[in-house]
C-alpha cells in the first residue's frame, strides 16, 4: 500500500522528526453509511492514528449529486460526481466502497484494486458473488481487499 509522507519543518523544510505518514481514503458513497464512516473517523481519529502508527485523512467522496445537503462531518468532505476522482487517483491510497449493489460497485472496486489501490467494503452482495474475481484482481495488483463490514452484520 502506498503512503503519502508529510514533513512540516521551519521555512518548509523537511524535518526527519516532523514526518508523518498518512492513508489517504476515497469514498465511494456519502449516504448514509459513507457519512457515518467519514463521522466515525473525524471523532475518533486521535485514537485511530495512535492505533494505526499513521494519520487516517478521507480526502474525498464520490456523491450522485453535489447538491444534496449534508449535515455533520460529511458536510466538509470534498465532494465529486467523477468516479475517476477517486478510482485511480494518484492522491487516493485506499478505496472505501459504500454504495451498494452490484454495478456500478463491482467495476469501480476492480478499478480500483488493478490501480494499485487497497479496498475495504461493507456489500455483502458484491463480495458473495464476485469474491473470487475480487480476490484474484487484488492478488494480481498487490492491493489489499477488506470486507469485515460486509459479513455477520445481522
Amino acid at each position: 500500500m502506498k503512503m503519502a509522507e508529510r514533513s512540516r519543518g521551519a521555512a518548509g523544510a523537511p524535518s526527519k522528526k516532523a514526518v508523518k505518514k498518512s492513508v489517504r481514503v476515497g469514498l465511494l458513497g456519502l449516504g448514509t453509511v459513507g457519512a457515518g464512516v467519514a463521522e466515525i473517523l473525524k471523532k475518533h481519529q486521535s485514537m485511530i492514528d495512535q492505533r494505526v502508527g499513521m494519520e487516517i485523512d478521507v480526502v474525498r467522496a464520490l456523491v450522485r449529486s453535489k447538491k444534496k445537503k449534508r449535515s455533520g462531518v460529511a458536510r466538509g468532505v470534498e465532494q465529486t460526481t467523477k468516479p475517476s476522482d477517486i478510482v485511480g487517483a494518484p492522491d487516493i491510497d485506499v478505496v472505501v466502497e459504500l454504495m451498494g449493489g452490484i454495478e456500478p460497485a463491482r467495476t469501480m472496486v476492480l478499478d480500483s484494486l488493478m490501480a494499485g489501490q487497497s479496498v475495504v467494503t461493507a456489500n455483502k452482495a458484491l463480495v458473495a458473488l464476485h469474491g473470487t474475481e475480487l480476490f484474484r484482481a487484488a492478488k494480481k495488483s498487490g492491493a489489499d481487499i477488506h470486507f469485515e463490514a460486509a459479513v455477520a452484520g445481522g
